[in-house]
C-alpha cells in the first residue's frame, strides 16, 4: 500500500491569530496519548490533499493529508480515532481527529 490518505475534523486554536490556506499551509503533526501530546517522539511533516480552501479560527473544519515520513514505522500512530495537533514550531496551533485512513489515488 502507498502513502495513506487520512481524513481528519479539525480546528485552529485562537493562539492561531489568522486563517490558513489549505493545501499550501505545512504544519506538523503531533498524537496524544492518553490525553497528553506524544512529544517524545518527533513531530511529523504533512501535506494536505483536495482542493484550495480556508481553515479559520475557531470553526471546524475537514481535511485530507498524508504524512511525509510515510512509511516511517511513526507513522502507525495515525489510525482512525487519533487525536493529533497541528504544531507550528513548537506552538500547538490547531487540533484534529483522525476519521479514516484511505488509500491516495
Amino acid at each position: 500500500m502507498g502513502n495513506p490518505l487520512l481524513t481528519a475534523e479539525a480546528i485552529l486554536l485562537p493562539v492561531s491569530q489568522s486563517r490558513r490556506l489549505l493545501p499550501s499551509w505545512r504544519p506538523t503533526v503531533l498524537p496524544f496519548t492518553g490525553g497528553k501530546l506524544d512529544s517524545a517522539a518527533p513531530a511529523l511533516g504533512i501535506a494536505f490533499a483536495g482542493d484550495a480552501g480556508e481553515a479559520e479560527v475557531g470553526r471546524p473544519f475537514s481535511c485530507s493529508f498524508q504524512l511525509l515520513a510515510w512509511p516511517d514505522p511513526l507513522c502507525e500512530r495515525f489510525a482512525v480515532g487519533t487525536e493529533f495537533a497541528f504544531m507550528e514550531g513548537t506552538a500547538i496551533v490547531g487540533k484534529g481527529k483522525v476519521m479514516a485512513v484511505g488509500s491516495s489515488a
